[in-house]
């Protein structure tokens, strides 16, 4: 891994770290993204005004949502890169997946997967609560894992991520985004009555 690393500094920008992505990244549809987000939006206005409504996202409308992370880490100088990880998400037997990827490792295992865990949430007295298994955790199988409280600052911060609101200056860099992840958009999550996976779907009910 030092002799990658040592090559990178020496080449700069010229490796395709594209290379280490998964094909549900790579086949993000970028011009997708004002639908999906149309819809969060009207989601949340609805939600505002006291409506009952659903929001049903497939795991590529989650993964649109997610663009300009990718697109953020696709930019930026390979010294900044070496070390960050993305999130790939999936919806399979009533459960949301998410993919946690180093491209960088790609360079030296050709493995880029560094953990794969399934998440599913609760409301409780309007909050947000998160559970986690562990399937995969560095690139080996968790037998038997079960489902486990989540704390806060070990959050996924999918659903707060989806409904959070995006301005310009937020997708300045991939830090701004991540900081934005975690913080409750008030009063979404609050009005909330459920959040599910279902029939390769995740569901928000208010």
């Amino acid at each position: 891994m030092f002799d990658n690393l040592i090559a990178l500094i020496f080449i700069g920008n010229k490796v395709d770290l594209e290379l280490g992505l998964p094909p549900e990244l790579k086949e993000i549809s970028v011009k997708k993204y004002p639908e999906v987000r149309g819809r969060v939006i009207a989601f949340n206005t609805a939600v505002r005004f006291d409506r009952s409504v659903e929001l049903v996202l497939s795991a590529d409308d989650i993964n649109v949502l997610y663009a300009e992370v990718y697109l953020e880490y696709l930019r930026r100088p390979i010294k900044h890169k070496a070390f960050e990880s993305l999130d790939c998400f999936d919806i399979k037997n009533n459960e949301v997946l998410i993919s946690e990827i180093s491209p960088f490792l790609f360079f030296t295992s050709n493995k880029s997967l560094i953990n794969r865990r399934a998440v599913k949430f609760a409301i409780e007295n309007g909050k947000l609560i998160e559970y986690r298994r562990f399937i995969t955790v560095f690139s080996k199988n968790i037998d038997n894992s079960e489902y486990q409280l989540v704390k806060k600052g070990f959050s996924s911060g999918l659903i707060h991520f989806i409904i959070g609101s995006q301005t310009t200056d937020s997708r300045n860099s991939l830090q701004s985004i991540r900081k934005k992840i975690g913080k409750e958009p008030s009063p979404i999550i609050k009005n909330l009555k459920s959040i599910r996976a279902i029939d390769n779907k995740l569901i928000l009910q208010s």
